[in-house]
């Protein structure tokens, strides 16, 4: 059954007010939606305010979409999940708030410590993943009123979607594109939702997932955490594609001398490209990472990254905006700008399935470290320099454009050549300077692709 239809919607500006809220700033905008600091009226309590964009607030399968996310997230209440308070209608449009995190996803904590010389410790990297775990094991069981299980599964874990507080509590956030069994909106088949990067290898095969893709996606993100590189590497999405679901990523001791063996077990189980050989539940995850800062005496409490969350940023503001960045997606349907990238994607995929492409993996021991000290709250070292597509390039990021170099003038064939005497001087193509979400000239998995 679709929506009701709502008159006109009016424009939205700070001081607004909106029921029981009132509108501080706006936090961020996205293709599909927008997200508000909004305060309380009556108690003051500061909250997130999520709206669909005004453009957009007639489509019937956005609205659907919508409330679907805040219907599926209102269910869910556990300390390391971003929780919804409330929805409704306004002046054309229909919201729902959720909780205020004063803090920064993994993009900024990862890039504020590369930029400090300051990695994450291994007891960093273990307590947000084990937060990140026990957050996603309880919507992965939550059931219906009739005991039924909802299958609830996430499908976007990655560092953009994963909080961190100033006070070191760990939020999973955005269910924008989760599946469950009760979801009117589905999912059509052969369509990818998701960042490449982070997807299981049956997610990236567009077939039923479970639980265990979310497993894998979490075991990416500890990879990350703790060898500064990705598991799965490549210079577009379909090599990405095809690593993710024919190869199997490095042990990270290829890459880190020194790696502890206990932990590479771990990570090395949390991304089997057979979901039967991961573990069964995030739970199982978060218990085998408990056992093992046990044994080796680290310390994972909230306090101990917190303190790595205040050393890092000082005494500077959340930067909600960032944070609630991926929030203001609407989730539930591919960006209008990536559709395109996306169809030819899942075509190459399709080629490749059947012709049995053979896609060479970089491999080898050049990017391994020596003399290597996994960090800890006792002593970090440097992160390992970046490779793949994130691994950037000789030209500096604050290089001004006209110091990039041009491209080689395309051949032109002997005949053109001749019956031109005086061939037009060739344009230059004009190279743009780099902006902070684009550490190279080559492919970004996480920059929007171009219209």
């Amino acid at each position: 059954m679709s929506p009701p239809p709502l008159p006109k919607e009016k424009a939205l500006t700070p001081g607004s007010r909106v029921d029981g809220y009132e509108l501080v700033s706006r936090l961020a905008v996205g293709g599909m939606a927008e997200v508000y600091l909004a305060r309380a009226l009556g108690t003051g309590e500061l909250v997130a305010f999520k709206r669909i964009l005004p453009q957009h607030a007639q489509s019937d399968e956005f609205i659907q979409m919508f409330l679907d996310e805040a219907q599926l997230a209102s269910t869910l209440c556990h300390p390391n999940l971003v929780r919804v308070y409330d929805m409704g209608t306004h002046a054309g449009s229909y919201y729902f708030t959720m909780e205020y995190v004063r803090g920064w996803d993994l993009r900024a904590i990862q890039q504020a410590a590369r930029q400090q010389g300051r990695p994450l410790s291994i007891e960093n990297a273990l307590s947000i993943v084990m937060g990140a775990a026990a957050g996603l094991h309880h919507a992965h069981e939550q059931v219906d009123d009739n005991g039924q299980p909802l299958n609830i599964v996430h499908r976007d874990v990655s560092p953009a979607n994963v909080l961190v507080t100033r006070e070191g509590a760990v939020k999973v956030v955005d269910f924008g594109i989760a599946k469950a069994a009760t979801r009117n909106a589905q999912t059509q088949v052969g369509t990818l939702k998701g960042k490449i990067s982070y997807m299981s290898p049956e997610q990236c095969l567009a077939e039923s997932v479970d639980r265990r893709s979310d497993v894998f996606a979490l075991g990416i993100v500890l990879y990350e955490l703790t060898t500064s590189a990705r598991p799965f590497q490549g210079d577009n999405e379909i090599s990405i594609w095809h690593k993710i679901t024919h190869g199997a990523a490095p042990p990270p001791a290829a890459l880190i001398e020194g790696y502890p063996a206990g932990l590479q077990r771990i990570v090395m189980k949390a991304l089997q490209r057979n979901r039967s050989e991961r573990f069964a539940t995030a739970k199982d995850l978060q218990v085998a990472l408990e056992e093992l800062a046990r044994s080796d005496a680290l310390d994972v409490t909230s306090e101990c990254l917190g303190r790595t969350m205040r050393s890092l940023f000082g005494d500077r503001d959340a930067d909600a905006g960032a944070a609630y960045e991926s929030i203001a997606v609407l989730q539930g349907e591919v960006r209008p700008r990536r559709r395109k990238g996306r169809a030819l994607l899942i075509g190459a995929a399709a080629v490749l399935l059947a012709g049995g492409l053979v896609v060479q993996q970089g491999g080898g021991t050049e990017n391994r470290r020596s003399n290597f000290d996994l960090p800890s709250s006792r002593g970090s070292v440097a992160p390992a320099p970046p490779v793949g597509p994130d691994a950037g390039s000789p030209v500096r990021v604050d290089q001004p454009a006209a110091a990039l170099p041009a491209p080689s003038p395309r051949p032109r064939s002997s005949a053109r050549s001749s019956a031109r005497s005086s061939p037009a001087p060739r344009r230059e193509k004009q190279h743009r300077s780099l902006g902070p979400r684009e550490s190279s000239p080559s492919w970004n998995p996480d920059a929007p692709l171009p219209p």
